[in-house]
């Protein structure tokens, strides 16, 4: 089974979002299990951060979308194709895709379709 994802894996913990999303979980919601939905949820409020910094202090909603809207090619950490966009047509943020395979339980990264069985 193929399964796409717009955040690297959760336990790719090499990766300096990924690491500091799983010290988060464990730190305010001990015993709670890492996953891809959560780990999205942890970059899209880095993203609203961001955003509400650019915002400044006279915080409106249209200021912060221009905010948001300013956002190119942001470093979060999570690996040089994910790095997400925004503009005035496009609040995608992330459009880069991971395609996995399930293997063995887990959600595994690939790169060569040839690979998939």
């Amino acid at each position: 089974m193929v399964v796409t994802q717009v955040v690297p894996p959760y336990y790719l913990t090499e990766l300096k979002t990924v690491a500091m999303y799983r010290k988060a979980l464990a730190k305010f919601f001990p015993g709670a299990q890492p996953g891809f939905v959560s780990l999205e949820g942890f970059v899209d409020a880095m993203v609203m951060v961001e955003g509400l910094k650019r915002a400044g202090k006279e915080l409106t909603r249209e200021g912060l979308i221009r905010a948001i809207e300013s956002i190119h090619q942001m470093d979060l950490g999570l690996g040089p194709q994910l790095k997400p966009d925004y503009s005035g047509r496009d609040h995608a943020g992330l459009v880069a895709v991971i395609p996995t395979v399930i293997r063995g339980g887990r959600a595994v990264p690939f790169t060569d379709w040839a690979t998939v069985k």
